[in-house]
Parts: structure tokens; C-alpha cells; sequence
């Protein structure tokens, strides 16, 4: 099944997206952290990762990502 590949960045994506649908956002930037870690360029995670920083009102690391 797509996603269920702990060593690809989607995996940890997903659980982000997840945990975003129940506030959590600590969490939601952890997995995102995660998934960059498996893949830097990872395009959904950093769009994410900055909505998320926005979201929390860290506009500095919402530009950077």
C-alpha cells in the first residue's frame, strides 16, 4: 500500500496531515521534520511545514520552509 514505507518522506507526511486534523501541531511539525530528513526537497512537506509555522504564527521558519 502507498505510504506505508517508513523510509519515504510521504510516509511521515501523511501522519502529519493527520495529526494537523486534530490540532496537533507540534506533532504535525515533527513528522514533517521527519520526512524532510528522508527527502530535502520533499515539496509537500515543506509547503505543509510552512502552512503550519504560519498557522502557529512563526512567520520566520513559514518563509524559510
Amino acid at each position: 500500500m502507498p505510504g506505508e514505507d517508513p523510509n519515504s518522506p510521504n510516509y511521515y507526511f501523511e501522519r502529519a496531515n493527520v495529526a494537523l486534523r486534530y490540532s496537533l501541531t507540534d506533532q504535525a511539525i515533527e513528522y514533517l521534520d521527519q520526512a524532510l530528513d528522508k527527502d530535502p526537497d520533499h515539496v509537500p512537506s515543506l509547503n505543509l511545514l510552512g502552512a503550519v509555522h504560519f498557522q502557529v504564527k512563526d512567520y520566520g521558519k513559514a518563509a524559510a520552509a
